[in-house]
């Protein structure tokens, strides 16, 4: 038998538990593998990203569903720990049939403020923001991490981490429990509502980290007050630890033109 792939990995845990995959599709591979064990209501995350915080996320979508809160929840087919197998870590949530759209900007301000407000009571320690930006400071400076990179955009990339952490770390604010990356790609759109996903970004840091990524009319939405300069600092910063991390897999074709675009997005501001 052949080394075992990610989604025959899940396959075979699914089955352990009556869970049958006779026509599983891979919803996404870029960082993650996410399949749907089709045709079952099971979707299985394989970590075999940079993250590698199953754990976590766990946890946290299991206390996040207990509040109520606009997420996905673990599916109740397996039970909700984290699988082991051929090398690769798992976890099991529950298959949603989702619209294949943005969710509506004032609708995500709302839900990113719920989930928050939610978040605020998960009682366990959680990392702080500035760890990813740490991983990204080592991939930076190891040109075996990202070899497409150019030097000259390395450079730009390092520069406008430095300074803009630097800004930021300066700066008064408080420490909330996050999402860490409520982009997009982490929020489907089930019956016109967002239901966040992928909770190993979850993170301590300012509300402006978080709303750094959903967007200027989101961010306005939100029901509670924040600093524009504030979130400005964080979206250079979220705009330089996306070109990092997608330089360093620049090879995937759904990840080189959020590598190109961001890394333009830090040449502009640092300009």
């Amino acid at each position: 038998m052949g080394a075992v792939g990610p989604e025959q990995a899940a396959a075979t845990i699914a089955a352990r538990f009556g869970v049958v995959a006779s026509n599983p599709v891979t919803l996404a591979n870029s960082n993650n593998t996410v399949v749907w064990l089709a045709p079952s209501s099971v979707v299985a995350k394989v970590g075999t990203g940079h993250h590698l915080r199953l754990g976590l996320e766990l946890a946290v979508a299991r206390h996040l569903v207990g509040q109520r809160a606009p997420v996905v929840a673990p599916s109740p087919e397996l039970p909700q720990v984290v699988h082991h197998l051929a090398g690769f870590d798992l976890t099991f949530w529950a298959y949603q049939s989702h619209q294949h759209t943005e969710a509506e900007p004032g609708s995500l301000g709302v839900s990113l403020f719920a989930l928050h407000d939610a978040l605020a009571t998960f009682p366990d320690p959680l990392p702080c923001y500035n760890d990813e930006l740490d991983q990204v400071s080592r991939i930076l400076t190891d040109t075996r991490c990202s070899p497409a990179l150019r030097d000259a955009d390395r450079s730009v990339l390092l520069a406008g981490l430095d300074r803009f952490r630097a800004e930021l770390g300066s700066c008064e604010w408080d420490s909330r429990a996050l999402h860490g990356s409520p982009h997009d790609s982490n929020v489907l759109v089930i019956e016109g509502a967002p239901l966040f996903i992928d909770f190993e970004t979850a993170c301590r840091g300012p509300v402006e980290w978080d709303l750094a990524h959903v967007g200027p009319k989101a961010a306005t939405a939100y029901r509670a007050g924040f600093d524009p300069h504030l979130r400005d600092l964080c979206q250079a910063l979220t705009s330089i630890k996306t070109a990092t991390w997608c330089w360093a897999k620049v090879e995937h074709p759904a990840l080189r033109w959020h590598a190109k675009h961001h890394l333009d997005v830090v040449r502009e501001l640092m300009a």
